[in-house]
């Protein structure tokens, strides 16, 4: 169209032969600036700074619960503004549907232990409890050993925290096959409180994914961000983290509740109830449904 208004073609007769809109000779593209809110960005930068290992989803969800109805695109815009955008990559691993979907709290459990270590004291071992409805964790120990007796110590702990009269009824525990879980001891233990315990097959870390998983974000938000000068120092954070998990943290698989506001809506809101069932049963095939 260029070269004909160029020969002397009138523009709107150039137009009608090229098929192009007039207006397009008038068009001048201009370079938009993106704006940028200064309280937004020091929200985002007190929660990033608080918790490194959040992305923009977890951002927005926090800054969501603070009564702020704000997208994920402006809060990913900003973060990038301010360079607090992970560009670490997303390991793509072979998943293996989950095939069981529990409806409501303190009826499964999975259980396991891990392991820090700190400069000057060694392995410090973290044993959890976690809830497969809520993801809550219903009780923890850290020790700096993880025998029979700490499995044992870190149960009643579970249990006293839930059942405070130690009343159990029909509440399964999963775990893997690790000596300190199936010894006759903690086998025994779980036999007079009235427990069922169930271990996974060999090689089959997927069979106790919810743990799994718990460990590698807890991990990942709590721990590798920060340095521990002392066992104790350790212990009275993880007394923070424990809480902080629990009642603050969003969840994406709760819908982005923390696991104490999820464990109430479940229990107490029938049709919130009956919603997350037949969404969790609509995304796996072969679902096995424990209520």
């Amino acid at each position: 169209m260029n070269d004909l208004i160029m020969k002397g073609v009138p523009k709107s007769r150039s137009a009608s032969l090229t098929g192009i809109a007039r207006s397009m000779i008038y068009y001048d593209r201009r370079k938009r600036e993106p704006k940028y809110d200064a309280d937004l960005e020091r929200r985002i930068s007190d929660i990033v700074m608080e918790r490194p290992s959040y992305g923009t989803r977890r951002v927005t969800a926090m800054i969501r619960r603070s009564g702020s109805m704000v997208g994920r695109n402006r809060i990913r815009r900003h973060m990038r503004h301010m360079n607090l955008v992970s560009t670490r990559r997303k390991v793509h691993r072979k998943h293996v549907s989950r095939t069981m979907v529990v409806a409501r709290p303190n009826i499964m459990w999975e259980t396991d232990f891990t392991k820090v270590y700190i400069e000057g004291e060694g392995w410090i071992h973290f044993t959890a409890y976690i809830d497969l409805c809520s993801r809550k964790i219903k009780g923890y120990l850290v020790s700096r050993m993880s025998r029979t007796a700490e499995m044992i110590e870190a149960v009643d702990n579970a249990l006293l925290g839930t059942f405070q009269d130690m009343k159990v009824n029909g509440l399964r525990i999963r775990s893997d096959n690790g000596s300190q879980l199936t010894s006759s001891g903690y086998e025994k233990h779980l036999r007079i409180l009235g427990i069922k315990h169930e271990t996974i097959h060999a090689h089959t870390p997927e069979e106790d994914a919810h743990i799994e998983s718990y460990f590698g974000r807890f991990k990942e938000d709590y721990i590798y961000s920060r340095e521990f000068k002392n066992y104790q120092e350790f212990v009275d954070h993880m007394d923070w983290a424990v809480k902080d998990y629990n009642t603050v943290r969003p969840h994406s698989p709760l819908n982005y509740l923390t696991p104490n506001e999820f464990e109430a809506r479940i229990t107490k809101d029938k049709e919130f109830k009956e919603k997350w069932i037949e969404k969790q049963k609509g995304r796996y095939e072969h679902v096995e449904f424990l209520e």
